[in-house]
């Protein structure tokens, strides 16, 4: 009986004494970890204010800068005769020098310009003029303009360009913004980039993380460590996971380089720059680690002997309340019931991780995303030959849920996912897919096919009237449970699985263009109009006519160049019409920006519209509203100022009376009206929807043209009579802005008459 009692204080001693070393043990890595996990999130604060930091820098220091250049160099007379000309003179680099000594005068970051003629071969820049593109210097700014075929008013480039000087060759890395404003040359202005670096404040607050900053086009315009200067990032995993996330800021967490860490990121409303930083999570490292988990177990044996010492005469009297028990035998274990068990529960694992196998087999399929190769053919057929038919039918079903309750959707979508289920079994074949915002249905019947490879749902079969008896079903009891209407969209009929992809993109075509006002309708495919793939070009005049409109403030024209917009992109495919829907709503938020025109909401809306699967009629009715509330704001802005259209009359009266001297500029008429430069050139666009620029050319060739339709007076004295420097400079003048020469002009005229 001692020898059984000792026994048992050893086994009770041993496993007090490996429960407590593993207790203390978890609580030092425990406060290890805290105390790294709170290290962790100071250095997140850090950089979290750091970038707020640099982006309101870069922002403002872009923002200037590009007004400056937008209002006093894109509109100049300098630029335009540059960008315009038909050959070199030598009156371009006089026109040069005026521009670039304004610029260079307007802030020390801007360290070179260049206006490049490629139609005229020629271009001039701060250091010398070329009069051929061969003997340009920076053949780097050419090779990217050839390269690049994007279009926009303005883009960054980030380039490292070699010199060679004194047989020494060294290089410098400079951002570059393009302007191309006409297709006939470009105008290029190159920041330093290490005192744009400074002036926007971006470097490493720590050792273990790396700061960048990225173009909209995904290429690193600033890298802390100098390592990724100039390298396009748009195809790396981390890049795409910060264009998916959707808050202007945030931190999440992805291995990079086969090392996890977090990425603390800001994305900014102008210019569509990312601000990021990188830094490693682990800031202990592994010695670190070990030394701090040796220490905690030395000190928990340490403290578990104290503690043993004083336990073991605690021990003593359950010992002898042992010695009085009888000791009971142990329990009998049937095995063969604990072999079944394991058995049916491994296999009722199994049949569900095959289910959600074949489910997301079904989803990348529908989504057009599956790649075909032995092994997935193979899944195919399994799967096809599972649903026992030779033809199937993609069906979507969007619950119409309130906007300000979208916590409710997933719920709803599983009790859809079960009713649907239940009033099919008994007749079709059914396979559900779920995704965010919609249920994707695959029913699997004799439908008829043609000899495509899609075919139509005819509507007098037996099994199609199953299908509008079980959705009919749906709607009612979804209304009935849950008070929500729910739209169905019924796609066109596949002959095998490998063709649902085309199915499903018929489904959404059918709930997308269906302009039908039901609460709950079935929406075939079949019943749209043809749909032309005209390689789903932009509506760029409607957009146009609707941005005038906007202008104008005139809602009824708003109205009719809506209706035109959504009436040519109604006879694209699905994906050519959002294409053009987010192109549409870009260029209405690059308007707001431009007027500075603030409103709750935004343009964004018809993003978020077209991502929740929206049908095209109401994306036209949120466009509509959102374009009305911008009209409104506009019209408020306009109107706060009473003295616009008095100033805009006065310098007009001014242009006529001036319109022969030399000395009729801009910068002549703000110092008579008493205003600034950029505030009168703003002030007569907001008015006139012209430049003040444009409107004195206008006047110029106005009284030029009437001097040659009604006297015979010669070039050289219409050149003295309006102020002209030259003759040459009125050849010049006239041909870029009527296409003809003075002489030609009057000719025709002359004809005419």
């Amino acid at each position: 009986m001692r020898k059984k009692r000792g026994v048992f204080f050893r086994k009770m001693l041993l496993l007090y004494t490996i429960s407590t070393t593993v207790v203390f043990l978890l609580f030092g890595i425990w406060v290890t970890a805290y105390e790294q996990g709170k290290y962790n999130e100071q250095i997140r604060d850090i950089n979290e204010k750091a970038l707020l930091q640099s982006a309101s820098a870069c922002s403002t220091t872009l923002q200037n800068l590009y007004n400056y250049i937008y209002i006093e160099i894109l509109d100049s007379a300098e630029l335009v005769e540059l960008l315009l000309a038909d050959e070199y003179s030598q009156e371009m680099s006089i026109c040069f020098h005026k521009l670039s000594s304004r610029l260079s005068n307007f802030n020390s970051l801007i360290e070179s310009c260049y206006v490049i003629n490629p139609d005229s071969d020629f271009a001039c820049s701060t250091l010398d003029t070329c009069r051929s593109l061969a003997e340009f210097k920076d053949r780097d700014i050419i090779e990217r303009l050839q390269e690049s075929g994007e279009d926009g008013i303005y883009r960054f480039l980030p380039r490292t360009v070699s010199y060679t000087a004194n047989g020494a060759s060294y290089e410098k890395q400079y951002i570059s913004i393009v302007f191309q404003q006409y297709k006939q040359g470009c105008f290029v202005v190159n920041l330093n980039y290490d005192l744009f670096a400074d002036m926007v404040n971006y470097r490493n607050y720590n050792d273990s993380s790396r700061t960048l900053l990225i173009n909209n086009q995904g290429t690193v315009m600033i890298d802390s460590n100098r390592e990724w200067f100039g390298v396009s990032l748009a195809k790396a995993d981390y890049y795409v996971r910060l264009m998916e996330e959707g808050p202007k800021a945030g931190v999440f967490r992805m291995p990079i380089d086969g090392e996890r860490r977090e990425i603390c990121y800001r994305k900014g409303e102008l210019f569509d720059i990312k601000y990021l930083t990188v830094t490693d999570c682990r800031v202990l490292d592994r010695d670190s680690m070990l030394h701090i988990v040796l220490l905690s177990a030395l000190a928990m044996l340490l403290n578990s002997s104290c503690i043993f010492a004083g336990t073991s005469l605690l021990y003593r009297p359950i010992g002898k309340l042992s010695e009085s028990l009888k000791e009971d035998g142990e329990e009998q274990v049937d095995e063969f019931r604990l072999l079944e068990d394991t058995f049916f529960h491994l296999r009722k694992e199994n049949r569900d991780y095959k289910e959600k196998k074949k489910e997301r087999i079904l989803g990348e399929i529908l989504e057009g995303g599956w790649t075909q190769g032995g092994t997935a053919e193979k899944e195919l057929a399994d799967l096809q030959a599972d649903m026992d038919k030779p033809s199937f039918v993609c069906v979507n079903l969007y619950p119409e849920i309130m906007q300000d309750s979208p916590e409710e959707l997933p719920l709803l979508l599983f009790a859809i996912d079960n009713i649907i289920k239940e009033l099919a079994e008994k007749h079709l074949r059914i396979r559900t897919v779920r995704y965010d915002t919609y249920l994707g249905c695959i029913f699997n019947a004799d439908f008829e096919c043609g000899n495509a490879k899609t075919g139509i749902l005819k509507r007098y079969s037996a099994r199609t009237e199953v299908i509008e008896t079980i959705l009919s079903r749906l709607q009612d009891k979804i209304k009935e449970y849950f008070g929500i209407d729910v739209v169905c969209a019924v796609g066109s009929v596949a002959s095998s699985v490998f063709d649902l992809t085309e199915s499903a993109e018929d489904a959404r075509s059918a709930a997308f263009f269906q302009d039908t006002r039901e609460q709950s309708a079935i929406l075939y495919w079949e019943q749209l109009p043809p749909r032309s793939d005209t390689g789903g070009a932009y509506p760029a005049e409607a957009a146009r006519n609707l941005l005038d409109a906007i202008k104008n403030c005139d809602k009824g024209k708003i109205r009719v160049n809506i209706g035109s917009f959504f009436e040519e992109i109604a006879s694209y495919t699905h994906a050519q019409a959002l294409k053009c829907i987010f192109m549409l709503e870009n260029d209405l938020l690059r308007y707001e920006m431009r007027y500075e025109i603030k409103m709750e909401g935004g343009a964004w809306e018809m993003t978020e519209f077209a991502r929740q699967n929206a049908r095209i009629y109401r994306i036209r009715e949120k466009c509509l509203e959102h374009c009305m509330r911008i009209a409104d704001a506009y019209r408020e802005i306009r109107d706060n100022n009473p003295n616009m259209l008095g100033i805009v009359e006065k310098v007009k009266a001014l242009v006529e009376e001036n319109i022969t001297s030399s000395d009729l500029t801009v910068n002549a008429i703000a110092g008579q009206v008493y205003l600034s430069n950029s505030y009168l050139r703003n002030i007569f666009k907001e008015v006139t929807g012209g430049t003040l620029s444009n409107y004195i050319i206008e006047k110029k060739l106005e009284r030029i043209c009437g001097m040659l339709e009604q006297t015979q007076m010669s070039a050289q004295q219409i050149a003295d009579a309006m102020g002209f420097s030259s003759k040459s400079y009125l050849f010049t003048f006239f041909k870029n802005y009527m296409g003809m020469t003075p002489a030609q002009y009057r000719r025709e005229k002359k004809q005419e008459q």
